[in-house]
């Protein structure tokens, strides 16, 4: 009796473990900005990053308040605030495969405008 109670305790164990395992891949929480908004956002952001480095007086560790204007129309322009994007930009980053096929989607768009 003994015996079935840790066989069924191992099997019960191993169908949760894989249930959870492989449910909910490729799911954003709706907290998060979504990938296709995510997408237009950081599209936008290079080609204002790419603006502002051709600048001469551009310096990555420093923003301007020229800068800090065109961000916040940016983000006003998608609806989101700042807090919304560094919290999602982070999610992102850490689940690499949802960040890879957003990286994919933005550089696609990048080259298609060249």
């Amino acid at each position: 009796m003994r015996r079935y109670r840790y066989y069924l305790l191992s099997a019960i164990c191993t169908i949760l473990l894989t249930l959870t395992s492989c449910g909910g891949k490729g799911i954003v929480p709706a907290s998060v900005i979504q990938p296709k908004k995510m997408v237009q956002i950081l599209e936008d952001v290079s080609l204002l990053e790419g603006y502002f480095s051709a600048q001469t007086h551009f310096h990555y560790d420093t923003l301007t308040p020229e800068m800090i204007g065109c961000y916040d129309s940016l983000f006003a322009k998608y609806e989101v605030t700042k807090d919304n994007f560094d919290s999602s930009f982070s999610w992102y980053s850490k689940h690499p495969e949802a960040m890879q096929e957003i990286i994919d989607s933005v550089n696609a768009r990048l080259a298609h405008l060249e």
